[in-house]
């Protein structure tokens, strides 16, 4: 195969016991010479797509790609219809990947094995997602902030059901050196020290760091808490003279990402970026007026 893409060992050891051949029609279809009733249909339907996965994936339906994945149906059910009662049941790829394994396993037909491909193949998109955040040389802006966010936590927060608080160490010039997790909390809230922060910092020499959290509810517009514990992470990393370049709040897209640094609610933005006061923290806190001013004091 000049594809570039190898076939699955047992697909090919298949082909191998049962001399069969894969043939292509000048016309670039698929199809196969073997004895007769070597190849059931279903069996030749799955090579079939494995052979053209390469050139056409993202074309396939999610239960087709799902069905590839799982590889063999049930007595009576075919791997693609297994797939779409999967799909069905859970409504969305968001929904599947958040479930556990042991919810998987109550769907007939899905065994520990096929809860772990399905679990393994999740894993390895959201791996994918952080080895591009990995890459980046450095963070120069919000919007390289959220970027950043979004591919690294972004896959494993946007649909978590309880609140982390995480926090990315930053060298002198806005590279990413470590990152930590300082909080896992409840459904609407986390305890965060900012002197744990601080010793985490000066521990790994950071120059700078950016607060990443999630709410579980899916509103990224920040609390009273998030304002105030951010002015007080603030005040701890000015005595140690580490920057404070953003606070981020996950949403369930990366367009929902709340960014303290775009939104004015820095007492400085150490980026060239546009601080105003969000219309909708206006509407937020217009009442009572000591959450206001809460606001107003950290706007630089």
């Amino acid at each position: 195969m000049s594809s570039g893409k190898s076939f699955s060992q047992s697909s090919l050891e298949f082909l191998v016991e049962n001399a069969i051949y894969p043939m292509w029609s000048k016309k670039g279809k698929v199809y196969f010479r073997a004895k007769k009733g070597v190849l059931v249909q279903e069996k030749k339907r799955e090579l079939v797509e494995e052979l053209n996965l390469r050139t056409k994936a993202d074309k396939l339906p999610l239960s087709k790609l799902l069905a590839i994945i799982l590889r063999t149906g049930k007595e009576g059910m075919s791997a693609e219809e297994l797939a779409k009662r999967l799909l069905n049941h859970f409504e969305s790829l968001s929904e599947l990947d958040s479930v556990p394994i042991s919810e998987l396993c109550k769907i007939e037909g899905i065994g520990m094995v096929k809860a772990v491909q399905i679990k393994a193949s999740f894993e390895l998109g959201k791996r994918l997602f952080r080895e591009s955040a990995e890459e980046r040389k450095r963070i120069g802006s919000p919007d390289d902030a959220i970027e950043f966010v979004s591919e690294y936590y972004g896959p494993y927060l946007k649909d978590a059901k309880k609140e982390f608080f995480q926090v990315i160490l930053l060298d002198i010039k806005n590279k990413p050196i470590d990152k930590i997790e300082l909080s896992k909390g409840s459904i609407d809230s986390t305890v965060v020290d900012p002197k744990e922060i601080v010793k985490e910092a000066t521990l790994r020499s950071a120059s700078a760091v950016i607060l990443v959290h999630n709410h579980p509810s899916g509103d990224t517009t920040p609390s009273s808490d998030d304002i105030t514990l951010t002015r007080k992470i603030i005040e701890a990393c000015n005595l140690v003279g580490v920057k404070v370049l953003d606070h981020i709040i996950i949403g369930k897209t990366k367009e929902k990402y709340f960014s303290f640094a775009k939104e004015g609610l820095l007492s400085r933005c150490f980026w060239k970026c546009s601080i105003r006061i969000s219309p909708i923290l206006l509407s937020v806190f217009s009442a009572p007026a000591t959450n206001v001013e809460g606001i107003k004091g950290l706007i630089y």
